[in-house]
């Protein structure tokens, strides 16, 4: 009871973590994108944090090779610069 009770709080943790990133990706759609460039954002953020970002990219780009889903590499990816994001 106890094992299946720890794999329902990990699911849950996992299903938070995905809810989030659903969520970070919808905000990221409804942004009005002829107010912002990229040029503009990548400009003021700091150098050990774009480091950082452009790790976890690498570490999505190297699973979508080897094959993993499109769309949890993507939920993944967000969640991450979520985490990174408020560090």
């Amino acid at each position: 009871e106890l094992a299946f009770s720890g794999s329902r709080k990990i699911a849950q943790i996992v299903d938070d973590a995905f809810n989030t990133a659903r969520k970070a990706y919808k905000d990221i759609l409804d942004l009005p994108t002829s107010k912002f460039k990229v040029s503009d954002m990548v400009k003021v953020i700091d150098d050990s944090l774009k480091a950082k970002l452009i790790e976890k990219c690498g570490e999505v780009e190297f699973r979508l090779v080897e094959g993993s889903d499109e769309f949890i590499q993507l939920e993944s990816l967000l969640a991450s610069f979520a985490i990174i994001g408020k560090g």
